[in-house]
């Protein structure tokens, strides 16, 4: 597997775009981006700029431009988004309200259950807080961890009643389901102020196939909906879309609504030079950004196992890594179109590669496009 280290002097806007970007900034010192896929391995910048950084920020507003991409669409998103936010609803609008909450809580996890992380359980904070002083009920839904077949303890949301418990400085209540009757009960017993956190969404397949009738059952027990879920904003599920056909109003939470203001403004009037990051595993999922990006950037750089599709398009050895083989051709009509706008396509110069699949597995730096065959990425999480 292949790993990727940067060390970059940018003096220019950054807009960074891939899944679990999560970033904080400072000036003109060093950052690591350990969480963030853009690079799949440690990755350092100084940036001597101002630094904006989202989860999944340019994918999840230019979802609407892949269906329309003129810029003046995307400002209508934004305009949009910023006419519904949880802030436009008062004390006299929430209190007594049930407030369904879609918030990102996949924390990571140790092996005893123990959380490593609680960057994203502080971000919903925000948001909770706003609904329950202003008297609002609040149900609490997440996915954590990837679920193959039904409930499995170990993606249980279970580890992060405490921590919310503590940062809100009240008893937060569990449900051992997202639907059905323990959780109408539970709702029922509710009192202003108060929080229940629903089993972990993606026990159901129906989820993730945005199924109507389970998006209705989620939506059955509320008056409000809340999207806050900014690192899954993009993705049409049944808890981030489709409760949105059953629940009015549906609007963004301060999370959401912080990350497209700040899209907002670093998109639209961008100082120059203007650079993106864009990570991902996949060529095929970031055609949109990528193509939106060209129109409005000088630079972008590439991280994420999708730059092997890239390095082999230039017919460097990537050994065993990801490619997507199919988009090799995708992949040398982006750089094309690239450099006929004038716009600099940025990859690693050197990978860190692993002989096998494991934790334990011997690697070695090697330079990007110099992975011996057999080897592949190593990622890093």
């Amino acid at each position: 597997m292949a790993n990727m280290t940067m060390r970059m002097q940018v003096k220019a806007p950054v807009v960074c775009a891939g899944a679990h970007a999560s970033l904080r900034v400072q000036r003109a010192r060093p950052m690591r981006l350990s969480a963030f896929q853009g690079f799949v391995a440690p990755a350092r910048l100084s940036a001597n700029c101002n630094l904006f950084a989202t989860q999944q920020s340019f994918a999840s507003l230019t979802h609407a431009q892949i269906r329309s991409p003129s810029s003046r669409s995307l400002r209508t998103v934004v305009c949009m988004a910023a006419k519904k936010s949880v802030s436009d609803l008062k004390k006299a609008d929430l209190e007594g309200k049930v407030v369904l909450v879609r918030a990102d809580l996949n924390v990571p996890l140790d092996k005893s259950q123990k959380i490593t992380d609680d960057t994203r359980i502080r971000a919903a904070i925000p948001t909770l807080k706003y609904l329950t002083d202003n008297g609002a009920r609040v149900l609490l839904t997440s996915h954590l961890g990837r679920p193959k077949d039904g409930p499995e303890d170990k993606f249980r949301l279970t580890p992060v009643v405490p921590r919310l418990s503590e940062l809100l400085g009240t008893k937060v209540l569990k449900a051992d389901d997202c639907i059905g009757e323990e959780v109408k009960e539970k709702t029922q017993a509710l009192k202003n102020g108060e929080v229940l956190v629903l089993e972990n969404v993606r026990f159901y397949k129906e989820e993730t196939k945005n199924d109507p009738g389970f998006a209705e059952k989620l939506a059955a027990n509320a008056d409000i909906f809340v999207n806050d879920a900014f690192g899954t904003a993009h993705r049409a599920h049944a808890s981030t879309e489709g409760v949105t056909k059953f629940l009015h109003p549906s609007v963004a939470g301060l999370l959401l609504q912080k990350e497209l203001d700040y899209l907002d403004g670093a998109v639209k009037e961008p100082k120059r030079p203007f650079v993106a990051i864009v990570g991902g595993s996949k060529v095929s999922s970031k055609i949109g950004v990528i193509e939106s990006l060209l129109e409005k950037t000088d630079k972008i750089i590439l991280g994420g196992g999708m730059i092997f599709t890239f390095y082999k398009a230039r017919g460097m050895s990537v050994g065993s890594s990801l490619v997507e083989e199919d988009k090799l051709d995708l992949a040398k009509k982006l750089e094309a179109a690239a450099k006929e706008k004038g716009v600099e396509f940025i990859l690693p110069t050197d990978v860190i590669a692993a002989d096998k699949f494991d934790e334990n597995a011997e690697t070695q730096v090697v330079a990007a496009g110099d992975i011996p065959d057999g080897w592949m990425e190593k990622l890093i999480y």
